[in-house]
């Protein structure tokens, strides 16, 4: 867990360091990091799944914006 709270911090620190007009492709970079990694949890860990979802915010109707990834159960 401590590894994850390292890397999300360098990552915050990574998008506050880019350049105002770099930033959207930087957490555009970031997001996709993220998704990975917790697909490779989620593959890993596949009881987490439900606990993981009761931390996410709730869904809104409406597909998703087309520049987000995102993750099939």
């Amino acid at each position: 867990m401590e590894r994850q709270l390292v890397l999300l911090d360098a990552a915050e620190q990574t998008l506050a360091a880019a350049a105002e007009e770099d930033r959207d492709e930087a957490r555009g970079r970031l997001e996709q990091r993220l998704v990975l990694q917790l697909a490779a949890y989620l593959d890993r860990y596949t009881d987490m799944g439900e606990e993981l979802e009761a931390l996410l915010p709730a869904r809104q109707d409406g597909p998703p914006p087309s520049a987000s990834p995102t993750l099939a159960a």
